[in-house]
């Protein structure tokens, strides 16, 4: 029996979220400088006499809290993409998950940037990604075993063990290191 292969959605995940994450933490430092430059300002606001620059200086603040309710619906709608990229693969049925793919991958045109590469890339891989749903007995991730072996193994290990067939090989060969390491010294 031929088994297809299964990519690791939690690797999936991570890489194609990079970017995406990327941006909504742009947006909110540009939040958080917008909201420091606006205190800025309304504390000086009483010290200023002069009736054309306490203007000047309201017209600031309403610029400034336009763009600060411009970064905040781009950041709500970036956060809602990313919380619709995710329910694709938490979705407990094969058909729901490609529905909403689907759906993402019809609007295309009227997507961010970063939204749009996400769903080309996983265009490609779908059926990989998805394989877990079709047969029970895969597993979503390997990262259990990843993590396992990321604080067990040295570095130089850690590419090779990623599967159950590499680690086996990779603590069979410690042992055999280690006794004879253990023998040199009990005979010495």
């Amino acid at each position: 029996m031929k088994l297809p292969h299964q990519l690791c959605t939690f690797h999936i995940m991570q890489n194609l979220m990079t970017e995406l994450i990327k941006h909504i933490n742009k947006l909110l430092r540009k939040i958080k400088s917008s909201n420091q430059k606006i205190e800025k300002i309304k504390d000086k606001l009483p010290f200023f006499k002069s009736k054309n620059i306490k203007k000047k200086n309201k017209k600031k603040i309403q610029k400034l809290k336009e763009e600060k309710r411009k970064y905040n619906k781009k950041l709500k709608e970036l956060k809602n993409y990313k919380k619709r990229k995710s329910n694709i693969f938490k979705q407990k049925d094969m058909k729901k998950a490609k529905m909403r793919f689907n759906i993402l991958y019809k609007n295309l045109q009227n997507l961010p940037p970063t939204v749009t590469t996400f769903i080309e890339k996983l265009k490609k891989n779908f059926d990989k990604t998805t394989n877990y749903r079709k047969y029970d007995f895969f597993p979503t991730t390997t990262n259990q075993l990843e993590c396992y072996n990321g604080t067990s193994l040295p570095d130089n290990q850690k590419r090779i063990c990623q599967t159950n067939k590499g680690l086996d090989r990779a603590i069979k060969l410690g042992r055999i290191r280690w006794t004879k390491r253990n023998r040199k010294k009990i005979q010495s």
